[in-house]
């Protein structure tokens, strides 16, 4: 698709376009955004990342030498994106950042290409609702809505002094510009940002318990998850408690070595949480943050004979690939996941031990331990999509043989790494270690 609208309006902005906002699908993994944003840059240097999966680039200077407009250098980026990549993104193209953004977020579908030149930037901008201008929050949309202000078009019919009124200083002048197409921040070159950071906030005031703990893991789950996804890691981190009242007590630590591992951003984090202190504090929100990032590449692994930590690595790099293969969330330690649904029959915990049995609900459940794991450590899997059968067969190190009724299946005392290998409810081709059933990770910490 690629569609020019048209006004007869003139506007302030009335230059040529030349920045492509660029959106790839909400799906898309670390490393798939990596290849866009290298993409790009075989278009223009002027390259500006936004993360997580989004990037400005600035074609001006790129029009003369490929000998075309910003509109049809687009649809090449796209026509690039789709055979070389297998992604489809949507672009859009004007003469500002907030515009073209704007644009790129009212393709329909996965894919396609919307220009705003200059002297169309008022008849597109103004029967946009209000609450679809650039920058401007729902809080905000509101009070605008409140005086009468139901379009971007009806901002531009009222003085800026007014929308400064109703919205503060600088949010009402940033809103009274960007309704009439005025944005003069530039593109400026800048690859994946140098920290991370994610959130979460409690709907209930919290104290500081297992739910506290149990919100503050799942924190870095995703972190970790969100570098390795974008091959980085941490050199520190930093914990923002928030408190009711509207109280923060923030603190940072750096690690001993960058690392974007579960195992070591969890335990700097529960340091950080137990240097608070403490003591039935009401808490309303957290955030994490991984500053100081550099390149995965550069980072050096220190060889390590302890088998718990190679076993937990190797788990990871399993999660890793179901997550990307069957969406985020897929596997997650059990002490974030939530109530996990159950047979007739319970599932004992054996550590380094895989114990498969069909209960009640017709679905296999799998149990993998790792000795030595703490609570909240260890990856669950329940997801249905995630599901695979799994043909019997016996190994040299470990016999898995049918149960009788109910379906039972033991294997023996195999190392957690194999039963990776053999791809036990972790989305691996079929012939693993179990019989022929569902599988489902189920692995409580």
């Amino acid at each position: 698709m690629s569609t020019a609208p048209t006004s007869t309006a003139p506007t302030s902005t009335a230059r040529a376009a030349g920045v492509l906002h660029v959106r790839c699908a909400p799906t898309l993994s670390g490393e798939g955004y990596r290849e866009v944003l290298e993409l790009l840059r075989e278009f223009s240097p002027l390259v500006q990342a936004l993360p997580p999966r989004a990037a400005l680039v600035q074609v001006r200077g790129a029009q003369r030498y490929f000998g075309a407009g910003p509109a049809r250098i687009a649809e090449v980026v796209r026509l690039r994106a789709v055979a070389r990549l297998g992604t489809d993104v949507r672009i859009g193209v004007a003469a500002t950042w907030a515009v073209a953004s704007m644009a790129s977020a009212r393709i329909p579908g996965p894919g396609g290409v919307l220009a705003v030149p200059g002297e169309a930037v008022a008849g597109f901008l103004d029967p946009l609702p209000v609450e679809q201008l650039y920058g401007l929050g729902s809080r905000q949309a509101e009070a605008l809505r409140r005086y009468g202000l139901h379009t971007v078009g009806a901002l531009t019919h009222v003085p800026p002094g007014v929308v400064e009124r109703i919205l503060g200083k600088r949010a009402g002048r940033l809103a009274a510009e960007r309704a009439r197409g005025i944005d003069p921040r530039p593109v400026t070159p800048r690859d994946l940002p140098s920290s991370a950071a994610v959130r979460t906030g409690f709907t209930r005031q919290e104290l500081d318990g297992p739910h506290a703990r149990a919100e503050l893991l799942g924190l870095v789950v995703r972190l970790g998850a969100q570098l390795r996804g974008r091959r980085q890691a941490a050199r520190s981190l930093s914990l923002t408690l928030q408190f009711a009242g509207g109280t923060r007590w923030e603190r940072s630590r750096r690690l001993a070595e960058p690392s974007a591992h579960d195992e070591d951003l969890r335990t700097l984090a529960y340091r950080l949480m137990d240097a608070a202190g403490l003591q039935r504090a009401r808490l309303t929100g957290m955030v994490l943050r991984a500053e100081d990032l550099t390149a995965a590449e550069g980072v050096t692994r220190q060889l390590t004979l302890d088998p718990v930590r190679e076993s937990r690595l190797t788990v990871e790099a399993a999660m890793d690939r179901a997550n990307a293969r069957f969406g985020p969330g897929t596997v997650r330690p059990a002490s974030v996941a939530g109530p996990v649904r159950r047979g007739s029959d319970p599932v004992q915990h054996q550590p380094g031990r895989l114990r498969a049995q069909r209960g009640g609900l017709g679905l296999d459940q799998v149990e993998l331990g790792l000795a030595g794991e703490p609570a909240g450590g260890v990856p669950v899997l329940d997801r249905p999509a995630a599901r695979h059968r799994h043909a019997g067969r016996r190994r040299p190190d470990g016999q898995v043989q049918d149960g009788g009724p109910q379906g039972e299946a033991v294997a023996g005392a195999l190392p957690a790494r194999d039963l990776v290998a053999q791809g036990v409810g972790l989305g691996a081709q079929p012939g693993g270690a179990l019989g022929e059933a569902q599988a489902e990770v189920l692995v409580r910490g």
